[in-house]
């Protein structure tokens, strides 16, 4: 009798201590720990993530750069240049006072700092590398050599992209603040907020350069964009089927230069969840594939006009010409124009 009672009592404790418990996997579907510059921070998720963000950080200005005036009230510009002979580049420009973060730097050098200068930008606070791919960081290396840069914000890397390692290498010669924004994080940088959607964290990630390459969604006032960078079709479906209202926005910089299958398969679902008054495709068709890259886009174009949304293309296939598309908010009302790259 003794000996049933007291395994019945250890039976009893034991069976307390496990009713309560939880797998690691259980706890990690549910809660997402983070850390955003030594702030650590308890953000709980269930497969979409709140507009509701616990915490946003103030960044600190490099050294770098010479001193810019905090206006919050000044006018936003958004310039996305085109690159030249039709090449899958990206530079985009965002502009408010005497402010400029640059999302990309894949277009060449030349041209790069051509457009640049054109536009009056003598530094650069901030530099974003939207995916470990030559094609959105390229013209980094020389842009360094003739501009201020005050910090890099770099992605995720593992495919282990060999030039890009170097360029890492590079900028810490150069003494250049490097960073790398974490899943969910904010960041105030003059007023405008930058919100991380992709990455995700690493429990969720796709394990390749591009869709764990950097979605931001960018608010300023009124003024709402979302760069999606150059995410594939498994970060994009990912971000469409858990984010809902996250992904709203007046604007959307569309992925991987808007010629690739698989953007045109979940585009009207994407413009149904963002809503955008303007979708913007950057970068031209590639030379090597020649015509064949003029049907994707002209099925995005289609499904655009479906969903009431604007196609703006820094590369115009039937003129053969490329344009400098520019938006520009107060905060609430948005101004479209394009104009004509004056690069040589």
């Amino acid at each position: 009798m003794k000996k049933w009672l007291i395994l019945g009592v250890v039976l009893l404790i034991f069976g307390c201590i496990g009713g309560n418990s939880t797998t690691p996997q259980q706890e990690e579907e549910t809660k997402i720990y983070y850390t955003v510059e030594k702030v650590t921070v308890l953000e709980n998720i269930t497969h979409s993530v709140s507009s509701d963000f616990s915490h946003v950080e103030e960044e600190e200005q490099s050294e770098n750069v010479s001193a810019f005036t905090y206006d919050p009230n000044a006018p936003i510009t958004v310039f996305f240049f085109p690159p030249k002979n039709g090449e899958k580049r990206e530079a985009v420009l965002i502009r408010k006072g005497d402010f400029h973060v640059l999302m990309g730097a894949g277009i060449k050098s030349d041209e790069l700092i051509q457009y640049l200068q054109h536009y009056h930008v003598d530094d650069l606070e901030y530099v974003i590398v939207p995916v470990a791919d030559r094609r959105y960081y390229d013209g980094l290396f020389d842009l360094i050599k003739y501009m201020g840069v005050g910090t890099v914000v770099v992605p995720p890397n593992p495919d282990h992209d060999v030039l890009f390692e170097h360029l890492l290498e590079v900028l810490k010669d150069k003494n250049i603040s490097v960073r790398q924004w974490k899943p969910f994080s904010q960041h105030d940088l003059d007023g405008i907020t930058f919100t991380v959607l992709n990455p995700q964290i690493s429990s969720q990630r796709f394990k390749d350069n591009h869709n764990d390459g950097y979605v931001l969604k960018i608010k300023d006032r009124g003024f709402t964009m979302l760069n999606l960078g150059g995410i594939e079709d498994g970060a994009l479906n990912f971000l469409i089927a858990n984010y809902g209202n996250n992904l709203s926005a007046q604007v959307i910089k569309m992925p991987n230069f808007g010629y690739a299958a698989h953007t045109n398969n979940v585009a009207e679902m994407l413009f149904e969840k963002a809503k955008p008054v303007y979708a913007v495709i950057t970068g031209g068709y590639a030379i090597e594939g020649g015509s064949n890259y003029l049907d994707p886009r002209k099925i995005l174009e289609k499904k655009a006009e479906l969903k009431h949304v604007k196609v703006l293309e820094t590369f115009d296939a039937q003129k053969s010409k490329n344009y400098v598309v520019v938006i520009e908010s107060n905060g609430q009302d948005l101004i479209t124009h394009v104009e004509t790259p004056t690069v040589n």
